[in-house]
C-alpha cells in the first residue's frame, strides 16, 4: 500500500522554553516569537520585536544555540580534545610542536 506524501513548504524552527520564557526561532528569518509565559500563559503578546526585550531575546537565543551544540556533541567532554578546539594555543611553542601534541 502506498501512502501519499504531500510536498510543500518546509517550516524549520527551533524552540527554547524555560519556566518563564518561550522563544521560537525560525532560522535565518528576520522574525520569531518571544513570550513571557508567567505574564502571558496563552502566548498572545509576541515580544520578539519589542526593543525592551532585545536583551532577553539575545540571551535566550544564545542559550538555544548552546543547547543545540551540546546535544550534537554528546555527553560533556566526550569530544573535547584541546588540540582540535584551539587553533593557536598560548602554551605551544610553535605549530609543529602543537601538531605533535607537545604542550609546553
Amino acid at each position: 500500500m502506498k501512502i501519499p506524501c504531500r510536498r510543500g513548504p518546509l517550516l524549520r524552527l527551533k524552540m527554547f522554553i524555560t519556566d518563564e520564557w518561550k522563544l521560537v526561532h525560525y532560522g535565518s528569518a528576520p522574525y520569531g516569537e518571544l513570550y513571557h509565559e508567567k505574564e502571558d500563559p496563552h502566548d498572545t503578546v509576541n515580544l520578539w520585536d519589542d526593543p525592551g526585550y532585545a536583551r532577553k531575546r539575545a540571551e535566550l537565543t544564545d542559550r538555544l544555540l548552546s543547547e543545540m551544540i551540546d546535544s550534537e556533541m554528546g555527553p560533556f567532554g566526550a569530544h573535547r580534545d584541546p588540540r582540535l578546539m584551539e587553533t593557536s594555543p598560548p602554551y605551544a611553542r610553535d605549530e609543529r610542536e602543537w601538531r605533535k601534541g607537545g604542550f609546553g
